[in-house]
């Protein structure tokens, strides 16, 4: 706010400028006594040159006793006054110059004022702007972020009753004991020289099992990928995804890691593994953990990029 505000007055008959902290100087207009000062000299003057002749002054350098009163006829009495408003007419003149020169001062001042005024303004409402702005992605990322945590919640629940074996017989495993015990047995099948088994078949064995969580856990990883991690604040849509996908695994036991690798690896999920592929699902199982069966499962998804480049 400023300081001060500009008004016109008089302070002590006397014209005065007062600068504001805004550099705005604040003009108290043409005090009424130049114009009465201009208007007294215009009158003496004319008084003074109306009444000369009745002088009886001696001039230097005329005739001894030469009389003032005889330069000639002053004039009648209505060139006298033609004179007068002359005189006064020029001072009115002045005076209406100066006063001009005041008001444009003034508007000038009033002009430079509301100029600052909208340059003011239009700094407010840029700063309540990029606050909305802020606020708006604020608010996208943490309703983005209330659905994943929602998702990922569900994901683990469904994550709990994957059973595997007879779920009636005291010997069966939940959970992501369900996927360790699982990926083990299968293991051993690729490894065989007469079982001509491939972890592109273990969803095909096993969906029964892990069907729900896959694809529960497919739906997680297309949200993650099909956000719009710009308008939430983040620099590159790349950031955002291996943020959230960081997040993601990191709440995902390691052997279940290891087993939606080997899921993803049919074919019906060949949506969910072409974005895998692009955030490298193995990247994060090996940081999981090292099982025996790594190694083959790792040997699959190298086979399967380089068939997606040669297809390419």
């Amino acid at each position: 706010m400023m300081s001060s505000e500009v008004g016109a007055g008089v302070t002590g008959n006397m014209v005065t400028d007062t600068k504001t902290h805004d550099g705005v100087f604040e003009h108290k207009g043409i005090s009424i006594w130049w114009l009465f000062f201009a208007g007294s000299v215009v009158l003496l003057a004319w008084v003074g040159n109306l009444y000369l002749p009745y002088l009886e002054l001696s001039v230097p350098g005329l005739p001894e006793m030469q009389l003032v009163r005889e330069r000639g006829t002053f004039g009648d009495q209505f060139g006298a006054v033609n004179a007068l408003f002359s005189g006064l007419a020029l001072t009115g003149l002045v005076y209406g110059i100066l006063q001009q020169q005041v008001t444009l001062n003034v508007a000038r001042d009033e002009l430079n004022i509301a100029r600052h005024e909208a340059t003011r303004t239009k700094t407010m409402l840029d700063e309540q702007r990029e606050a909305l702005e802020e606020q708006n992605r604020v608010n996208r990322k943490q309703a983005f972020e209330s659905n994943l945590f929602e998702l990922l919640r569900k994901n683990t629940e469904v994550l709990e009753v994957a059973t595997e074996g007879n779920p009636k017989s005291k010997f069966h495993n939940k959970g992501a004991i369900a996927f360790e015990v699982t990926l083990e047995n299968y293991n051993h099948q690729v490894q065989s020289k007469t079982v001509g088994y491939e972890w592109t078949g273990f969803y095909t064995s096993h969906q029964s099992t892990f069907s729900n969580y896959a694809w529960h856990s497919s739906l997680v990883i297309e949200f993650i990928i099909e956000a719009n991690y710009a308008s939430f604040g983040f620099d590159t849509e790349e950031e955002g995804r291996q943020f959230y996908f960081n997040l993601f695994f990191l709440q995902i036991p390691p052997n279940a890691i290891w087993g939606l690798a080997a899921c993803y690896l049919h074919e019906q999920f060949s949506n969910v593994l072409s974005s895998a592929l692009t955030v490298d699902i193995i990247a994060f199982a090996k940081r999981a953990g090292i099982f025996g069966y790594s190694p083959s499962i790792i040997e699959a998804y190298k086979e399967l990029s380089c068939s997606e480049e040669i297809s390419a």
